[in-house]
């Protein structure tokens, strides 16, 4: 029988994390060979995922990674907000959104990522499953990437409840490359993990949504007058769109660092420092569990 080392189970610990009678017990069974070892906790960590992986995973984080004209966006979820806060399991998060740095960007979700991708991301998933005890999943991520003059910035709120991308465009490179336009990309992320804007602008609805929303707003204004005449009530219900599209399109919306500008005229004011014509392109919001 080999002789399994006090040194050789630390070692095995170390490189994958499992706990010290599981990696005694991997080396005794793999006869002291190391790699077979490795692969022993691999497959048990593997036994662990699938037998877990029908229980519900409810909490969890959202990550970001940004590099050079791309970024990306995830949100990996577990059962409990303690394995949440959970070192590994941050790291694990980090690693993946690094991971999809290599997918499309129509990649929404694991079940839309490239079977290379897919395999090591289970993988990774199994291997953390094994260590730390709870079923774990990728619910959902995007990528946004750009070509040209732009920026994308991230930002990540209450620990990871929210994060946030948005890009921005940019007339020329010295106007993306600007400082001013750096400060702008980091505080209209924070304007949109707080305020929650739907779209962009009102340009960005489609004429179906648009249509709805008015249709219910006008229904709405009619209910609450019913005394009133039509021209009132057409009126209010004018002014009701008006808070919507205030509300839920980011460049209508109160600045929450100026309560004197709108995103509108703040952009236009940075584009005046910065040079050249600065405008959001797009953003991307994920709320945990939302």
């Amino acid at each position: 029988m080999a002789d399994i080392t006090t040194e050789n189970i630390k070692k095995l610990r170390e490189v994958t994390g499992a706990g010290i009678m599981d990696c005694k017990k991997a080396l005794s069974k793999a006869e002291g060979n190391f790699e077979k070892a490795q692969e022993i906790l691999r497959q048990k960590g593997a036994e662990k995922a699938e037998k877990k992986k029908d229980r519900a995973t409810n909490s969890g984080i959202v990550k970001t990674f940004v590099k050079d004209n791309s970024g990306v966006i995830i949100e990996l979820n577990c059962e409990t907000d303690f394995v949440a806060k959970n070192e590994s399991f941050q790291s694990l998060a980090d690693a993946i959104a690094r991971m999809l740095m290599d997918v499309e960007e129509n990649s929404v979700s694991a079940d839309s990522l490239p079977e290379s991708v897919k395999a090591k991301l289970q993988e990774s998933l199994s291997e953390a499953i094994g260590k730390i005890g709870e079923n774990m999943s990728l619910r959902r991520c995007q990528k946004l990437s750009f070509a040209g003059n732009g920026k994308i910035t991230d930002y990540v709120h209450m620990g990871g409840k929210i994060g946030v991308l948005v890009e921005l465009t940019a007339s020329s490179k010295e106007a993306a490359d600007s400082p001013v336009v750096a400060e702008l990309a980091k505080n209209l992320a924070m304007q949109i993990a707080a305020q929650a804007p739907r779209l962009v602008s009102r340009d960005c609805f489609t004429e179906e949504e648009l249509n709805k929303q008015k249709a219910l707003i006008n229904e709405l204004a009619a209910e609450e007058n019913p005394n009133k005449p039509a021209n009132i009530v057409e009126r209010i219900a004018n002014g009701k769109l008006e808070k919507y599209f205030q509300s839920a399109c980011l460049v209508d919306q109160i600045y929450i660092k100026d309560s004197s500008l709108n995103i509108a005229q703040l952009l236009q004011k940075v584009s005046k420092e910065a040079g050249g014509d600065i405008k959001v392109k797009r953003f991307v919001r994920f709320s945990l569990g939302e």
